[in-house]
């Protein structure tokens, strides 16, 4: 009798455990579905938005005054930037033209660009150069005393197009923190980016990949 009721609380335990497994099995089952479902659903919709990356990522400001005291161009780039400001300066009368960039071996960005500038077009005006800095943040914290010393109350930043919406972002929140009343125009130089295929090379998808990550890190954490 004793041993007919030992193999009876046994059976019962092993059912109990057989049908808490099949539970956690079954719960186990129905959360890979749903993650599953979920990554589809996630990674369709991703899929979906990569043609219209370039909303996310180009800014450019759709009215700008016929004069603005500054063109700033950003270092980074091949050159594009510089061209594009160059032929900006005549159309905006411009008293300034300012170089932002970091150190590089045993000169800066900042006067390397003004060396391209000036093989473009020698008759340029007045040239400041801004040497410190290292990211778009370093950028505005930098110009911002030369923005006061040199009374400029309008400037055109000039940056490659997927870069735009971060820098006018950083530049319009960080001189609103500081309470600058200064007017900041955006302008696209040519980024060699095809917006309706970016993913499909291997370069083009990099500067959008990363910049993406940078426009969310900045959007969380900086501006």
């Amino acid at each position: 009798m004793v041993i007919v009721l030992l193999l009876y609380l046994i059976f019962r335990d092993l059912k109990k455990r057989c049908v808490y497994t099949m539970n956690q099995f079954s719960f186990f089952v129905r959360f890979c579905f749903v993650f599953l479902g979920l990554f589809l659903i996630l990674s369709g919709l991703l899929w979906c938005s990569f043609p219209y990356f370039n909303k996310f990522l180009v800014y450019e400001s759709s009215v700008v005054s016929n004069q603005v005291d500054a063109v700033v161009v950003l270092g980074g780039g091949r050159g594009g930037r510089v061209k594009e400001a160059v032929d900006l300066l005549a159309q905006y009368h411009s008293r300034y033209l300012i170089m932002s960039g970091g150190h590089y071996y045993h000169t800066t960005t900042s006067r390397l660009m003004a060396d391209y500038a000036k093989q473009l077009n020698v008759d340029l005006p007045s040239v400041l150069y801004e040497d410190n800095s290292y990211s778009t943040y370093d950028h505005v914290v930098n110009l911002l005393p030369m923005f006061r010393q040199y009374d400029i109350q309008s400037v055109l930043i000039v940056t490659s197009s997927f870069h735009t919406a971060r820098s006018y972002a950083v530049f319009s929140s960080y001189l609103i923190q500081k309470g600058v009343d200064i007017d900041v125009f955006i302008h696209a130089a040519p980024d060699g980016i095809d917006y309706s295929r970016w993913w499909m090379e291997h370069e083009m998808l990099q500067l959008v990949a990363i910049e993406s990550l940078k426009r969310v890190y900045y959007a969380l954490f900086v501006t």
